[in-house]
């Protein structure tokens, strides 16, 4: 049985309906409740975006980058936002130039690594060497 008052069921609800209105009061309305609720921290900026006030969304972006910095959606809200305000340098730097939050795993041979979704963030390097790799993609 769906709860039809889950937040996340909520949300998705005034966003299918394109209320971006009520959306980004609600999720004000959670964050009054939990300020580092990350559900209601997203789907502000997303709100934001939609009515169009980047700056602001930005600043949403920011926090929840602030709680877990390679946030993937909220990396691409940002960057979003900031193209939409034609601030390029500041994509660039977002992008490439600004690694002071980036976490770099040491990786050794045999480790094992999952993705959390399609959304996580990663770089990939080519496989050197004479050992056999293997790829396991799970998926349901």
């Amino acid at each position: 049985m769906i709860d039809l008052l889950d937040p996340t069921n909520v949300i998705t609800r005034m966003f299918n309906n394109q209320n971006y209105d009520q959306l980004y009061n609600y999720c004000k309305d959670l964050l009054k409740k939990d300020p580092t609720d990350m559900l209601a921290l997203q789907n502000i900026s997303l709100a934001l975006i939609y009515l169009k006030n980047f700056e602001e969304s930005i600043t949403f972006c920011d926090k929840v980058l602030e709680i877990k910095s390679t946030d993937a959606y909220a990396l691409k809200n940002k960057v979003f936002a900031l193209e939409s305000l034609k601030k390029y340098d500041e994509v660039l730097k977002l992008l490439k130039g600004d690694q002071t939050r980036v976490k770099e795993i040491k990786l050794n041979e045999g480790d094992l690594q999952l993705f959390k979704g399609r959304y996580a963030l990663h770089r990939a390097t080519r496989a050197e060497g004479n050992k056999t790799r293997n790829l396991v993609v799970f998926t349901y």
